[in-house]
């Protein structure tokens, strides 16, 4: 799907389409266009991109790369999409498991009950076997594999339900990708804290929230939850480097992959 296609819906109460980014962080989001017409999709203010710029002076000069500001467009886009559209991905994959069980089993079934005919039609075993595998085991054979392949990707899961919890949280992987972008241009995973007051600060908890307060409005993560943030973002990345890593990451390319506005 390109994410030139996705759009915000009425579910999204915590940041407008409003492109200009006026009125946005906390505000209900707009209403569908009458009409049927697609809402206009989330764009960063010029007010909102400058704060961002002045947050990624401290690691790279000059203005945030257009690759950049795709990618931060992109996935704010698919965040706002994924989230309104309330996909649990374990729970998919495990009713596909059982409906192509159930399938097969249904072909199967119905390959007995003309075997059985066919006996009683006076047709010896052998023939009636060979018969119903001549009609059936193809159909068989394909429905076996749709299930092992489904069945093994929701093991995928049931394998890594804390290292891979991003993989199916829609804001859990935003805030991935924005640590992902952030160290993409050459930041680094760490904060640090005032020396009087103990508050969380420095260029990421800047960063962090000029990135995702005009996304997220009221759910955007406090200061004080980035370094929790950061400690997962380590977990998660530990865990797409091991082989159970891996196959996590074949099997969710859709999300996991960067997303751009086309």
């Amino acid at each position: 799907m390109r994410c030139d296609m996705l759009q915000k819906t009425p579910s999204d109460d915590c940041a407008t389409a409003n492109p200009r980014g006026s009125a946005r962080k906390g505000a209900p989001a707009r209403a569908a266009a009458p009409g049927g017409k697609r809402a206009s999709l989330f764009n960063y203010s010029e007010e909102e991109w400058s704060e961002i710029e002045v947050a990624i002076q401290v690691v790279r000069k000059g203005p945030l790369p257009k690759k950049a500001r795709k990618w931060l467009v992109g996935e704010a886009r698919w965040y706002l999409a994924a989230r309104s559209q309330l996909i649990n991905e374990r729970r998919t994959w495990q009713k596909a498991t059982l409906l192509a069980e159930r399938l097969r089993q249904l072909i199967w079934g119905v390959a007995e009950r003309d075997r059985q005919l066919m006996v009683r039609a006076g047709y010896s075993m052998k023939k009636s076997q060979a018969t119903a595998n001549i009609f059936y085991s193809e159909d068989l054979g394909a429905v076996a594999r749709i299930r092992d392949s489904v069945e093994a990707v929701a093991r995928g899961y049931e394998r890594y339900p804390t290292e891979g919890a991003h993989f199916d949280n829609p804001k859990l992987m935003y805030q991935f990708k924005v640590l992902l972008i952030w160290t993409s241009l050459g930041g680094e995973l760490r904060v640090s804290r005032h020396p009087k007051h103990g508050k969380v600060q420095g260029p990421l908890a800047r960063f962090f929230r000029a990135v995702t307060g005009p996304v997220m409005g009221a759910l955007t993560p406090s200061p004080e939850s980035l370094p929790d943030i950061i400690e997962r973002q380590k977990r998660f990345l530990a865990f797409e480097a091991t082989p159970e890593g891996r196959f996590a990451l074949k099997n969710d390319f859709f999300h996991r992959d960067p997303h751009w506005p086309g």
